[in-house]
């Protein structure tokens, strides 16, 4: 499959699972960043083939919400797919998300998922908070 996606993750062993995950079933075009600001430096050159954001709430520097606020105001056409193992206040409330720990056969499930809603039906996380 030839979609961009981008896995954002302070820690480097779910980024590589993410991308493994994703490797294996035929995405082709999956890229990494360590945290929300290394997200949007790589956002600024590939916006426009990036397809789907993979991103944790929980990150130094710049959180998940907080990228996924700078994902919806600058390129909405992309969509975001937020991941965490906790469920608190940062959670996404009727925006896509999937709980950590996930089996591979979720993720994969929710990225299908993702990917057949067209991006400007998907909902703004705009209460999200740190």
């Amino acid at each position: 499959m030839n979609y961009r996606i981008m896995v954002v993750d302070d820690e480097a062993s779910v980024r590589r699972m993410i991308v493994s995950i994703l490797s294996s079933a035929g995405y082709q075009n999956v890229m990494e960043a360590e945290d929300g600001f290394a997200a949007c430096e790589v956002l600024r050159g590939i916006a426009e083939n990036l397809r789907l954001v993979i991103t944790d709430i929980r990150m130094p520097r710049m959180n998940g919400a907080e990228l996924t606020n700078r994902i919806r105001a600058d390129y909405p056409e992309i969509k975001v797919l937020c991941i965490s193992a906790y469920s608190d206040p940062l959670s996404p409330n009727g925006h896509y998300f999937l709980a950590k720990p996930f089996t591979p056969k979720a993720l994969l499930a929710m990225v299908k998922d993702v990917f057949e809603v067209p991006a400007d039906q998907q909902t703004a996380v705009s209460d999200f908070h740190p």
